[in-house]
């Protein structure tokens, strides 16, 4: 596919990164066809087949963005993500492996080193893209207006649904007003008895391909950076609003 031999052309440590996840995607997959094992409620595989996935989409899209980054924090903030990134799909599926938790789990010596691991891998890899965020903000990009505007505001808004999971972490769990583990939708398993603050947290690390697109859309139109900045900002309030009903323990659906 045309699209995909671009990525790896635009940056080989990023496609390669997503390759391997994708690949542990489809293994994960097969677990969850063989093991019958359960983690709050839900296969042991789950989890770690829904991270391999968001990494893999988190990878191709920096590896197609790196294309309007200078070189000179190219290579460096690159290999910052791909190792991040590993380390963190692997403590997930050996969590996995184990039978137990990943997130929030400190049970044991082995589980509080694990997620005390993660916090510092996502923590990196956050501060990484903010270093490319920051280089967006500081030059002109050779891109249609509304695309350029669009890739700010992405970035904008991923590092703040990035650093809502700080408040999870605080919270000690990613339900508010119940114990994880409780009721929730199928696959992804947001609550549907509480708050629930991955919600928020999904659309906010989302907004990095969903702005962008609609910026790349709307390139050709003659306010074309409105309707991108319109869109954003109403992107960010829904944001912000599902993150409030979580935090006063509110279902969102």
């Amino acid at each position: 596919m045309s699209w995909l031999k671009e990525i790896n052309q635009r940056n080989r440590v990023l496609f390669v990164t997503g390759a391997i996840n994708l690949g542990l995607a489809l293994l994960m997959l097969v677990g969850l066809a063989v093991d019958s094992r359960v983690i709050l409620g839900i296969n042991a595989w789950i989890k770690p087949l829904k991270f391999a996935f968001s990494i893999t989409l988190f990878t191709w899209t920096l590896a197609w963005i790196s294309e309007y980054v200078p070189a000179r924090s190219l290579s460096r903030v690159s290999w910052t993500i791909a190792i991040a990134m590993m380390v963190e799909i692997l403590l997930i599926g050996g969590q996995s492996l184990r039978g137990t938790t990943s997130h929030f789990n400190e049970a044991d010596g082995i589980d509080g080193i694990v997620f005390s691991l993660m916090g510092i891998l996502i923590l990196i890899s956050t501060f990484a893209v903010a270093k490319w965020f920051q280089v967006f903000l500081r030059n002109e990009l050779e891109i249609p207006a509304s695309y350029s505007l669009a890739l700010r505001y992405g970035l904008f808004i991923f590092l703040i649904g990035s650093f809502e999971g700080v408040v999870m972490i605080l919270n000690k769990a990613h339900t508010v007003g119940l114990a994880d583990g409780g009721p929730g939708l199928p696959l992804v398993n947001w609550s549907t008895a509480a708050g629930d603050l991955r919600v928020a947290h999904f659309m906010g690390l989302h907004a990095i391909q969903v702005i962008p697109l609609f910026g790349w859309a709307m390139r050709k139109q003659a306010s074309g950076t409105k309707l991108v900045a319109a869109f954003a900002i109403l992107y960010l309030v829904v944001m912000l609003a599902l993150f409030s009903q979580a935090m006063l323990g509110r279902p969102v659906f």
